[in-house]
């Protein structure tokens, strides 16, 4: 019997049309944005890379436009710690990361609303790995 014949008729399905999932990196053309972009590309994320030399009032309006599901700042150094705050709170995007050369650190800020219906929602947004099979309460407010 042939492996085809034990799990269905895999090759008559059409595969579905998935929308591309859009990240922004914003950062000088270096080797971090590069590497970050390459990997991205990799797996199937549509990226756009945005220069830092333009002001950040040109860089929002840009993210208005795109509506990114994540925005990656590649920076050299904290140069404005206010601005994944701002992204986040005008709702520009669901997710922004900060990561930089200077360290293995990585800041991830997301806007999310849970309605906890009980002490293990809030454990498993505390700690996800351990509390990976727990479904958490409703979304009550996406950021877009």
């Amino acid at each position: 019997m042939k492996l085809s014949d034990r799990i269905g008729p895999i090759e008559k399905t059409k595969p579905e049309l998935t929308r591309s999932r859009l990240a922004i990196l914003w950062g000088r053309d270096d080797l971090l944005v590069q590497a970050v972009g390459s990997f991205l590309e990799k797996v199937a994320w549509d990226v756009i890379r945005i220069s830092n030399d333009e002001n950040v009032e040109s860089f929002i309006r840009k993210i208005k436009q795109l509506r990114p599901e994540v925005i990656i700042l590649c920076q050299e150094r904290a140069d404005d710690a206010a601005l994944p705050w701002r992204l986040i709170e005008e709702n520009l995007c669901l997710k922004v990361l900060t990561v930089g050369m200077d360290s293995n650190l990585m800041h991830v800020y997301s806007k999310q609303d849970v309605l906890l219906q009980g002490a293990s929602d809030l454990l498993s947004i505390i700690d996800p790995v351990q509390f990976a099979n727990h479904a958490n309460g409703r979304e009550v407010r996406s950021a877009k």
